[in-house]
């Protein structure tokens, strides 16, 4: 294989105007879990010569963000695979709507691992009822956030806790559970929303009235909620659901085995005889 283009060792800063480029590409906004993760990556300039043409996004041995700019699309198979030679990328994570990276990575060969669903809101809908007496809906401050922890079994991370807007459910002096509200840094437009049920007061619809207060709140404040979740807990999924959040996207884990080695040929169709041009 001819390898022609350098991997340069960089930082979002040095890819702003390329990140703008690829943000505005996406047909639809990342949420904080997606944001935390470009956050995190390792990030690589795509040079071809000595010109800026792309960049890439890794975390370890896992590929995360690839971005290439329109006039050097016709390389990205080219500049993909190259990455995985001299980065030695083995797998990939891809949201279902990143169209350049599901496409460049549907031509391999790959083992496939479901990670997760992303949502958006598409209907209002009335105040669910609760058979709960006296329930208030406000936010934390600091001094709760022991608390809250405590009565969650700590299912908010020092991340939530620092960067989102923490709220609680209360039925007098029972908490019911909490929600959460993280702003987009780069869809500014966007919130993230999510919510815990406390263990003694689930499948009674706390979920789904949390998620309600959250969203109106996004709405009063000017900002869209969005949402993600685990593939495989269907439960919040569900809960998502109830409160009108919709899948838009699917996450998935792609581990690379190989590309496939297409041999030159003109357009036969299947089962005629392939003949060099």
């Amino acid at each position: 294989m001819n390898f022609s283009h350098e991997f340069r060792a960089s930082n979002l800063q040095e890819n702003g105007e390329l990140l703008a480029a690829y943000l505005q590409s996406l047909p639809s906004p990342m949420d904080s879990y997606l944001e935390d993760n470009l956050d995190k990556s390792q990030i690589f300039s795509i040079m071809a010569s000595d010109t800026h043409i792309g960049f890439l996004g890794v975390q370890g041995a896992t590929l995360w963000f690839f971005y290439v700019v329109k006039s050097h699309t016709r390389h990205a198979q080219a500049i993909f695979e190259e990455a995985t030679h001299k980065l030695n990328v083995k797998e990939v994570f891809f949201q279902t709507y990143d169209n350049l990276l599901v496409s460049l990575v549907m031509d391999w060969e790959f083992e496939k691992k479901k990670g997760a669903y992303f949502f958006e809101d598409t209907f209002h809908m009335k105040r669910p009822s609760l058979s709960f007496a006296n329930t208030s809906f406000t936010q934390a401050e600091a001094s709760d956030f022991s608390f809250i922890q405590q009565e969650t079994n700590n299912f908010f991370d020092a991340l939530d806790l620092s960067n989102g807007e923490i709220f609680m459910l209360h039925a007098g002096d029972d908490l019911l559970g909490c929600g959460i509200s993280v702003r987009g840094r780069y869809f500014t437009d966007y919130t993230s929303i999510g919510m815990v049920t406390c263990t003694r007061f689930r499948k009674q619809g706390v979920g789904k009235l949390i998620l309600w207060h959250l969203k109106e709140w996004c709405y009063e404040q000017g900002l869209i909620p969005i949402a993600g979740c685990w593939y495989y807990n269907t439960l919040s999924r569900k809960t998502l659901e109830s409160a009108g959040l919709t899948p838009r996207a699917r996450g998935m884990r792609a581990i690379l085995l190989e590309k496939e080695s297409i041999p030159e040929r003109t357009g036969n169709p299947p089962g005629e005889e392939v003949t060099a041009p």
